[in-house]
């Protein structure tokens, strides 16, 4: 049995973090996301940590979390597009795809290593969406971390420029306000 490793947000300034947290102070906003692993048994505190706090159209929320081959912590995120999230250089996609389009969310993935020092934890983060919302609200949404550390992710999107692959099933996105469901593999 592993440890147990919870994602969420919090509105308080009190949130517990341990000495080698990412992040010791709660960003601005209303809510924070947190991550947060305990030992097995629940008992003890192996590892707590502000991410990233919320944008002023709103709070950006983890969907999931899971822990890759060696440890590290992977979040997903849905992160609105004037999100404080910040990609790692080299990210797959550096800039929000829908930055122009106020309250829009695009899904955001970022992996930490909590064995390394705070400054050295953030192994990479990127944005994953085109120029209209997409993210996990209001439907389904899931990740995993496969075996070889790819994500596999499900959601949804309204973007007609979706970043897709040329032997993707379909490349037709439906008219807004409707959604389609996209699986990606990072």
């Amino acid at each position: 049995v592993g440890v147990v490793t919870i994602a969420g947000l919090a509105p308080s300034t009190d949130y517990p973090t341990t000495p080698n947290a990412f992040r010791f102070v709660r960003s601005p906003g209303v809510d924070a996301v947190v991550i947060t692993q305990f030992d097995p048994s629940l008992s003890t505190l192996r590892y707590s940590t502000w991410f990233w706090g919320a944008s002023s159209y709103g709070t950006d929320w983890p969907f999931a979390v899971d822990i890759a081959s060696d440890g590290d912590i992977v979040l997903g995120l849905n992160a609105l597009s004037n999100s404080r999230f910040s990609p790692t250089p080299g990210a797959y996609q550096p800039v929000h795809g829908s930055a122009s389009n106020a309250g829009s969310s695009d899904f955001a993935f970022a992996r930490l290593d909590p064995l390394q020092s705070p400054s050295a934890q953030l192994v990479f983060a990127t944005f994953v969406g085109g120029s209209n919302g997409d993210g996990p609200r209001a439907i389904p949404h899931s990740m995993d971390v496969l075996a070889d550390d790819s994500i596999v992710f499900c959601g949804a999107t309204q973007s007609p420029n979706y970043p897709l692959t040329p032997n993707a099933y379909s490349s037709q996105v439906p008219p807004l306000p409707e959604f389609s469901a996209v699986l990606s593999i990072l």
